[in-house]
């Protein structure tokens, strides 16, 4: 496993690589104008993001799993969140995360599947724009205990 407190700015384009079984914990805040795409060498491997994270490029979980948990992990500022693209992409959030993407959400994308696993209540998942399940590839929300899930339109 990797471990870091240190801030870190997004530019361009910026990949987070994880090999099964492991997971890269980010616990300093991503900031910055670029994008984020996680790619995982296997479905196992997880980023876990801890903290505010304002960057406001756009997320992609090609591949693997994104991770939020606690009412202080947030993705506020990011343009957009797709889940799925290259390979089955995993989004959990519990415990009062909040992800509030400005414009689209989208769970399976490319004919590649895209899933998200929203618990506990205080947690968050809003699209500015809207939310998209399984319209571009096989997808899947699952919202327990309390947690929510909206878009504007």
């Amino acid at each position: 496993d990797f471990s870091t407190s240190i801030p870190i700015i997004l530019s361009g384009t910026s990949t987070i690589s994880v090999a099964d079984p492991f997971s890269a914990f980010f616990n300093g805040p991503l900031s910055g104008d670029g994008s984020l795409v996680i790619f995982s060498d296997e479905i196992g491997s997880n980023v876990v993001l801890g903290g505010d994270h304002p960057y406001t490029g756009a997320t992609t979980v090609s591949r693997g799993g994104l991770a939020l948990s606690g009412s202080a992990s947030e993705l506020g500022a990011t343009a957009s969140l797709t889940v799925g693209l290259a390979g089955t992409g995993r989004l959990t959030l519990g415990t009062g995360a909040r992800v509030t993407p400005t414009t689209f959400i989208r769970f399976g994308n490319s004919g590649q599947q895209g899933t998200g696993t929203l618990a506990d209540s205080g947690t968050l998942l809003s699209a500015g724009t809207y939310l998209e399940v399984g319209s571009g590839g096989p997808g899947t929300l699952d919202v327990t205990g309390g947690a929510r899930a909206s878009s504007a339109t």
